[in-house]
């Protein structure tokens, strides 16, 4: 796909021209060789100033009943009418003015519009006082390599070509918000974050028939669950509304087998959506939160004792242990010191590179624990990746209020011109490749979650300093989409192909009048 994205662009007679303004960069460091495109047309004044067009070309699996046509939107919008539909996707349907298809909205329409917006700057259609450039890259659905990737691309490019970065727009589909409701078009002045806590449990080995001598892991796993999955009182919250909780994205057993033994070691990775909430303050929470369940768990162990054992002196008071896996990392460092290395090394050169990395770092745990002899009852708690940094536009920055300032401008057209209403919400509300485009001065905020993670540098990791670089606000102007990821994903295709260009034009029009000399 980079390589037709590039093909398509670079076919414009202003790159023929000028070659060196358009690139197909390798991705560094990634699994499943892939490439990004970056390129910029340059202002007539000769400026330094530079606005960035972004968006990924990735989706998800097909899926549902006709998933061989869900490439084919026209001949799939024809055929999905003799399939069982919803009624706001029927009723979309029957209006004949949505397009359905496996990435018709996510995001192959807002990729599109930027690509047109793109050949209209270069053909000099448009007139500018700063530069535009594009950034278009894959892996957004998965571990977002494509955008942490091209972070360290743009600080070279920005050399490079003389370039200053002064803001992002992205074009991201509009996503049903949390308070309910269907999708409407929308601008999100910020991206919501998202970073997935997991705990490891053990439990203190037994079998079956001496169910009360030892400490179940599913037992201590479900006092946990009950206390953190759906707990409205974790639940981030921004000035003017509290986002969604705590979910689970996986359980298990640790052994992933059949025994005649209780399970006695269990894994949960969570997701979590923050707006003002850092690693610290998150950690913090689920430690206190795993203290709490683990007491109420080894009551529970303590009455069935009681009930079993007619001895008082047969009765175990278990001493649990809560730590955190830097902790854990911390001592099994300073047991194994300079083996230490070699021996996660050794862990991963015997896994199969193709396993999801998320098995893989908990491998990296369990030969932690194994090695350092670690007893139940225990719980430790950590990150998994990846991790979207929450992103906001400030209140106290003058560019950033510039943006919001732009945004309500562009509302107003639209509703002016087009009959049309958009909402303008602080956060996109779904993770997204804006996360990576500047830490804000925030850099320090994350170290406790790279400290926390099994693997981080050698299965996952950010391009810190590159991150840490780049400091200008962002927004997310994208076309008028439903049921992303679902076989009744679909685009409205008036607002992608008529309005949406033209709010992208007033955007960025806006941005220009703004740095006039």
């Amino acid at each position: 796909m980079a390589d037709l994205i590039y093909g398509k662009i670079s076919s414009n007679d202003y790159f023929k021209k000028n070659p060196e303004l358009i690139k197909l960069a390798a991705i560094d460091d990634d699994p499943n060789p892939r490439k990004l495109v970056f390129g910029v047309v340059k202002s007539d004044l000769q400026v330094e100033e530079t606005i960035i067009l972004t968006g990924h070309f990735d989706v998800v699996e097909p899926n549902g009943p006709i998933k061989e046509l869900i490439f084919d939107p026209p001949s799939y919008t024809k055929e999905i009418a003799n399939h069982p539909l919803d009624k706001d996707s029927l009723k979309d349907l029957n209006s004949g003015n949505w397009l359905f298809g496996r990435g018709v909205a996510d995001m192959k329409s807002g990729v599109s519009v930027a690509m047109e917006y793109i050949s209209n700057v270069a053909n000099a259609e448009i007139k500018l006082n700063v530069n535009v450039a594009f950034l278009f890259v894959p892996d957004e659905e998965n571990d977002s390599r494509g955008m942490l990737g091209a972070m360290t691309c743009l600080r070279r490019f920005e050399k490079e070509l003389s370039l200053k970065f002064i803001g992002c727009v992205n074009t991201e589909p509009s996503i049903a918000p949390v308070e309910g409701g269907a999708p409407e078009p929308s601008i999100y002045l910020g991206s919501i974050g998202k970073i997935n806590p997991f705990i490891y449990i053990l439990g203190k080995r037994m079998h079956l028939g001496e169910y009360h001598k030892g400490v179940s892991a599913s037992l201590i796993a479900s006092y946990l669950n009950l206390n953190i999955e759906g707990n409205l009182s974790l639940a981030d919250s921004s000035e003017s509304m509290t986002y969604l909780p705590i979910g689970c994205h996986m359980i298990k057993n640790i052994e992933q087998k059949y025994g005649a033994s209780i399970v006695d070691r269990m894994f949960i990775l969570y997701g979590y959506l923050p707006v003002k909430k850092y690693p610290e303050q998150i950690l913090k929470e689920l430690v206190s939160t795993a203290e709490r369940s683990m007491d109420r768990a080894l009551r529970h162990v303590g009455e069935i004792q009681c009930r079993y054992l007619k001895n008082a002196d047969d009765m175990v008071k278990y001493e649990s242990k809560i730590m955190t896996y830097e902790e854990l990392r911390e001592m099994y460092y300073s047991k194994f010191g300079d083996q230490a290395e070699a021996k996660i090394n050794e862990i991963l050169a015997s896994q199969d590179e193709a396993a999801d990395m998320r098995s893989r770092a908990l491998d990296i745990a369990t030969e932690m624990v194994d090695s350092l002899g670690i007893d139940g009852p225990c719980i430790i708690i950590g990150f998994m990746f990846p991790c979207y940094p929450f992103i906001e536009n400030r209140t106290d920055d003058p560019e950033d209020k510039y943006f919001k300032e732009i945004a309500s401008e562009v509302v107003s057209f639209a509703e002016k011109k087009f009959n049309t209403k958009i909402s303008v919400h602080e956060f996109f509300e779904g993770a997204s490749d804006l996360s990576y485009c500047g830490l804000r001065g925030r850099g320090k905020e994350y170290l406790p979650y790279i400290n926390n993670v099994p693997g981080w540098g050698k299965l996952y990791s950010w391009p810190l300093s590159d991150m840490e670089y780049f400091d200008f606000p962002v927004i997310n102007i994208g076309p008028w989409g439903k049921d992303l990821h679902k076989y009744t994903e679909r685009v409205n295709v008036e607002y992608a192909v008529s309005i949406l260009p033209e709010l992208l034009q007033l955007f960025i029009r806006r941005i220009s009048d703004h740095y006039k000399k």
